[in-house]
């Protein structure tokens, strides 16, 4: 679609997918050949079509994170469900900006946003709000408070706790106590984080966390 790369998925028959700014791409291994799927051809819809995160589930399904949204494609079919932000509806998704998605280890669907981390129920198709600024209206900022509800990243670890990264630190989450401890930085304390805003987080062993 063009030369700015979001992610990149390989999916269960060895297909590479590539989320772009103007698209998802399919990239035939043996052919070496891409397809190009826009999810708002008719009026290009910049936002839609730029894509920031991909996930394959258990069933097949790819999840598709944009800055218009979470989209749901069938690739076998070829067919796409879009689930938007709506001010009317408490239980949609709580912003369109999507920044990453994690499939947790039950196939459970959770999405961080611009404004914080849902989860997705696939019985009702609608979402849970975890974390979330309790007084966020769209267009609305409200500057050194809404960063912490930036969500990045997610990891998921061995004992099924969550480490979160957000612009406003490092988010310890467990999703079965609903429990939140947030990491924060102090730059008069050396022994904190050495920036608020945290990116990515991996963990090597079961004491240490790279973040």
């Amino acid at each position: 679609a063009n030369n700015n790369i979001s992610g990149v998925l390989g999916d269960k028959k060895g297909n590479l997918w590539i989320g772009t700014t103007n698209g998802l791409d399919k990239f035939d291994r043996s052919s070496e050949i891409f397809l190009h799927f826009k999810f708002n051809p008719i009026f290009d819809d910049i936002n839609t079509n730029n894509v920031t995160a991909i996930q394959e589930d258990r069933n097949g399904y790819f999840w598709i994170g944009t800055e218009g949204g979470l989209i749901k494609f069938n690739p076998v079919i070829g067919i796409f469900k879009h689930y938007y932000h709506d001010d009317l509806n408490s239980r949609s998704l709580n912003h369109n900006q999507i920044f990453t998605i994690h499939l947790d280890i039950n196939n459970d669907l959770w999405i961080g946003t611009n404004c914080g981390l849902d989860k997705f129920d696939r019985e009702t198709e609608s979402f849970i709000h975890y974390w979330q600024d309790p007084i966020y209206k769209p267009g609305f900022y409200r500057s050194g408070m809404v960063e912490k509800y930036c969500v990045t990243s997610i990891y998921e670890d061995n004992t099924g706790i969550f480490w979160i990264g957000t612009n406003g630190g490092l988010l310890e989450f467990d999703p079965y106590t609903r429990k939140f401890f947030l990491y924060e930085s102090d730059l008069q304390n050396p022994n904190t984080l050495s920036f608020h805003a945290v990116t990515s987080v991996c963990k090597e062993s079961e004491n240490e966390i790279w973040v």
